[in-house]
């Protein structure tokens, strides 16, 4: 099992952080890259970007499928730590301590990845 690294995924106006979640886990599952854990850290802003930022096993292919589907995201690297890639191109560093910092209240919350035994039973709708 791979090391979880620390990433994030812009949040659309009005998603719900579970949407999103599931967004990164669908795009993993269509391109046949499971993985194991997703550990949400909480929502940072990013010049007028919201993202959610978590800590996973998702290979950093997944992220950038991501961001191929018009979603800004941030990954590991850059002179800062992390670098964000928006869907127009443009690049910029992002400092660690935004990402790495603690959880919010609240926080973490562990979603099962795609690589588990029923993984889409979290994302249903209460009854």
């Amino acid at each position: 099992m791979q090391d979880l690294q620390f990433a994030a995924i812009e949040l659309k106006p009005h998603e719900h952080m579970d949407a999103a979640v599931q967004h990164v886990m669908l795009v993993a599952k269509e391109l046949s890259k499971p993985f194991a854990k997703l550990e949400v850290y909480g929502r940072i802003m990013v010049g007028r970007f919201y993202f959610l930022r978590f800590r996973s096993d998702c290979l950093p292919s997944v992220l950038e499928a991501v961001l191929a589907q018009k979603r800004a995201v941030i990954v590991p690297g850059g002179s800062a730590g992390f670098t964000v890639k928006l869907p127009t191109g443009r690049t910029g560093n992002v400092n660690r301590i935004v990402l790495q910092a603690a959880p919010l209240a609240g926080y973490p919350k562990s979603f099962r990845g795609p690589g588990v035994k029923f993984w889409e039973r979290q994302f249903l709708p209460p009854r």
